[in-house]
């Protein structure tokens, strides 16, 4: 076997298959004993198996292991039920949104009259011009952030 991905990959899919609990000689095809102990140890340690593991003079085992629903969501390319239940959704109301946008215009550097006119206009768009409004802000500023890449790193 390749890599370590390729064996954790290797030994999700086919306890996957198999739908069931395999004792590690059923695995014994998959790579080397103490390679694939080492990754069921792994996997177990991540909770996308169960196992019965054990360590013998420092040397990893296992007697059976199965995948579990986190495992499964894992290996699996299509849409699951654990992946729809881990979507986050925000909502911002639009007063909040459109208070973000006035406070802005509010601290801006921008003369006090064109800072009224644009605070009269924000005040009148409705929500679907808020959201507007708000998806081209983030945009705006998303291009014009310095580094955005490196602050998206650092930030996730």
């Amino acid at each position: 076997m390749g890599t370590r991905k390729e064996l954790q990959i290797a030994v999700l899919a086919r306890l996957e298959d198999e739908g069931r609990k395999m004792y590690s000689r059923e695995l014994a095809d998959i790579g080397d004993e103490s390679s694939v102990a080492r990754e069921v140890v792994y996997l177990k340690s991540s909770g996308l198996v169960d196992a019965a593991v054990r360590e013998f003079d420092g040397v990893p085992h296992f007697a059976w292991a199965s995948i579990t629903a986190k495992g499964s969501d894992y290996i699996n390319t299509e849409g699951t039920i654990g992946s729809e239940l881990n979507v986050l959704t925000v909502r911002l109301h639009e007063d909040t949104v459109r208070q973000l946008l006035v406070a802005r215009v509010r601290e801006s550097d921008a003369d006090e009259s064109v800072k009224e006119k644009l605070v009269d206009q924000l005040k009148a768009l409705p929500a679907q011009g808020i959201a507007k409004v708000a998806e081209h802000a983030l945009d705006q500023a998303l291009r014009n952030l310095p580094n955005a890449v490196q602050w998206l790193q650092t930030l996730l």
